[in-house]
């Protein structure tokens, strides 16, 4: 075997093995894709649940406030006992609105990150095409420079003199 044509089948080879590496690169990038989107998912999930937290803090502190009042003889929702509660609801819903955009924030940074890590596997993918394509053309240059496979030299021009 010539070394052209040995040279030509090295090519290959490497060109497969670039374009098989861009392909598992991918897939790498697909499953952090896949981890970033779960994680997002598990911190809005957090955020869900101290949200609903603050809601139940919130029951407890009007529920406490009607409590007090009723005991002390009074209208439980009207009032000083009243006033209490809106005051609570206010800040109680002020913290409970954060940690909804909390929830939203961590999903739409989870998406992105995910889409960042989509197409880094698609620029994998055409890197791996690339690099194997530059792996057989030069090969091919090399070749027709050291004279490949089934080539033989160009006849010299003839001139005719006469």
């Amino acid at each position: 075997m010539e070394m052209a044509t040995l040279a030509i089948i090295m090519a290959g080879v490497g060109a497969v093995g670039s374009i098989q590496a861009g392909y598992a690169q991918r897939e790498q990038y697909r499953l952090k894709a896949q981890q970033a989107g779960l994680q997002a998912e598990r911190e809005a999930l957090e955020y869900e649940r101290k949200g609903n937290a603050v809601l139940g803090q919130i029951n407890q502190a009007n529920a406490a406030a009607a409590a007090r009042a009723y005991a002390g003889g009074v209208m439980g929702f009207e009032g000083s006992a009243g006033l209490v509660q809106s005051v609570t609801e206010k800040k109680g819903g002020k913290e409970f609105l954060l940690t909804q955009e909390g929830a939203q924030t961590a999903r739409r940074a989870g998406f992105t990150q995910a889409a960042l890590f989509q197409e880094a596997g698609d620029t994998a993918v055409t890197q791996g095409w690339f690099n194997a394509a530059t792996q057989v053309g030069m090969a091919a240059y090399s070749s027709s420079k050291i004279g490949g496979p089934g080539m033989t030299q160009a006849p010299a021009p003839v001139v005719d003199l006469t």
